[in-house]
């Protein structure tokens, strides 16, 4: 089903992975509370609420387990895939863009009300955009790193800077590991 349509022209939900507002109550269940708004404005960061089920975890860990053994028949769609990666594979982390315009779970992710609904409210803003999606694949173990780095950096063109990045990590994680680290309030820094 995914190879016949065109996701950059799908501006709603394609499948049935995730499961649409029917109400203003549905809505209201998805929000964040005003103490992890105040802690997100403060700080720059906040967990937020399980957004995905074990089968949704499943279903889009086996898309990109498609896409990380070049099986998914759009492949060639994806965009800045690391030539580190398809280089050595065993030493780079398998990083890319555009896992949204290939498969069916990560293209309607960007409309799932878990994870939109509490942007939304971050941002004080009733529609949402993505900028972009970006995948790093390390499983524990691997030598590949993610340099520390302040996402606002690549989005400079943004102003006032105001983009939120959405970190979904389908694996339980520790420093053992190696979780994301973040740094308290530098969203205020230049």
């Amino acid at each position: 089903m995914s190879a016949a349509i065109d996701f950059k022209r799908t501006h709603h939900m394609a499948g049935n992975l995730f499961t649409p507002l029917r109400s203003e109550a549905d809505r209201n269940a998805c929000e964040l509370s005003p103490e992890q708004v105040a802690f997100f404005h403060e700080n720059g960061y906040c967990r937020g609420p399980r957004v995905l089920d074990d089968h949704q975890i499943a279903v889009l860990r086996e898309s990109l387990e498609q896409m990380r053994l070049g099986k998914n028949p759009r492949m060639n769609e994806l965009y800045e895939v690391d030539q580190a990666y398809r280089d050595a594979p065993e030493k780079a982390v398998f990083h890319f863009l555009g896992a949204w315009m290939i498969d069916e779970g990560f293209h309607d992710i960007l409309f799932h009300p878990k994870i939109m609904v509490p942007v939304s409210q971050l941002l004080d803003t009733p529609q949402v955009r993505m900028w972009h999606d970006q995948v790093f694949y390390k499983p524990p173990r691997h030598p590949g790193v993610v340099a520390w780095h302040q996402d606002y950096s690549y989005w400079t063109r943004a102003t006032p800077p105001g983009p939120i990045t959405v970190l979904m990590v389908p694996n339980n994680t520790n420093v053992e590991s190696g979780c994301v680290h973040v740094i308290s309030k530098t969203h205020r820094w230049a």
